[in-house]
């Protein structure tokens, strides 16, 4: 019932899609402060599209660029990842993570300067190639995701450059979320093309 109710806000968009996800977000940020478990709760009750989504916005958006976000947000990335692979009902979180949060004026200023460029993506991504969001098709979605969140370890060193593996991460996020096939697909490619681009950043950096 509780969900029902979340699912069926007047005037708020389809919960999987990028506007209901941007509208759950700025809802989440009215509070004084926001925090990870908040923000998994309120994303994670239905799929973990919407979840993985906003946590590729967040590490695009200036949220991502204070001290130790990208760290953080690598490490909520392999736990919902394999949390999604494992099928589990309701994402969990460590109790240290949930309590993780920022000020929500900050977090609003975020998600308004994103939220132009967001928009525009429910007109691309709609439900194809079914087959990839099942097993044994899923786990490479899974694996996919675990690489890129492990890249943003050694790239949060560098000056910008987790934004590409981020920008990817954000990419599968929206296939998940849009149950988009195609859009995972071209994800995968983006990052087999990051993991390649890694070592350049980093002699590029030294």
């Amino acid at each position: 019932m509780a969900e029902q109710r979340s699912t069926a806000r007047q005037g708020t968009p389809a919960r999987d899609s990028v506007a209901g996800t941007l509208g759950q977000l700025k809802a989440a940020a009215e509070a004084p402060r926001v925090s990870l478990g908040t923000l998994v709760d309120e994303l994670g009750q239905r799929t973990y599209g919407p979840l993985l989504f906003s946590i590729g916005v967040i590490a695009i958006s200036p949220l991502g660029a204070i001290p130790g976000a990208s760290v953080i947000l690598a490490t909520l990335i392999i736990l919902m990842a394999v949390q999604m692979s494992l099928r589990a009902h309701r994402p969990w979180l460590p109790e240290r993570l949930r309590r993780v949060a920022v000020d929500g004026a900050r977090s609003r200023r975020a998600i308004a300067a994103m939220e132009p460029r967001l928009r525009w993506l429910d007109r691309v991504a709609r439900p194809r190639w079914p087959w990839l969001l099942a097993k044994p098709a899923l786990h490479v979605v899974v694996l996919g995701l675990c690489a890129l969140a492990v890249l943003m370890y050694p790239l949060a060193l560098v000056p910008f450059g987790v934004m590409p593996v981020a920008a990817a991460i954000t990419v599968i996020g929206l296939g998940l979320l849009c149950a988009d096939g195609l859009v995972i697909a071209a994800a995968l490619a983006v990052t087999l093309a990051a993991t390649v681009a890694v070592p350049v950043v980093s002699v590029a950096a030294v």
